[in-house]
């Protein structure tokens, strides 16, 4: 017997903030929100289960505005586009900096440890911290570890 992937159970997780990076009309990026998000705690199978906090149905396209559908998940995850999930390890000092970038996909961080800032392109800053997601949304940024 197959476990109802839709069952809400409670989390034992705490919730996360969860930072949103968009673009303004002039073209330079800007935080499009900052929410504190609730774990969406399902189960998988009748001995795995799942925290959802992001889920898009959309194939990626960074010029259209996101919604989160995490609520609403029923069956698979990744879509057809799929999307990419990297651990990065930036040390503090003067190699904790990286260059203004940007990427064309969504990326996810997820900070595990530390703090790291997250600068955009209008000099806009963030301070991530232990459990802060950040869904980085194709827009031009940088990360410093002072």
């Amino acid at each position: 017997m197959s476990a109802d992937p839709t069952q809400k159970e409670p989390s034992p997780y705490p919730s996360i903030r969860r930072i949103v990076t968009g673009h303004m009309e002039s073209g330079h990026s800007t935080f499009e929100s900052i929410d504190e998000v609730e774990p969406y705690f399902f189960r998988c199978s009748e001995t795995m289960f799942a925290d959802l906090f992001w889920v898009d149905s959309n194939r990626p396209d960074i010029s259209k505005p996101c919604q989160d559908i995490s609520k609403e998940h029923q069956g698979e995850l990744c879509g057809k586009e799929g999307l990419v999930l990297r651990i990065i390890d930036t040390p503090p000092g003067p190699g904790g900096k990286s260059p203004f970038h940007r990427t064309e996909t969504i990326d996810f961080v997820i900070v595990v440890k530390g703090e790291i800032t997250l600068v955009l392109d209008n000099d806009e800053k963030r301070v991530c911290q232990p459990g802060d997601v950040v869904v980085q949304r194709g827009k031009i940024h940088a990360w410093h570890n002072d």
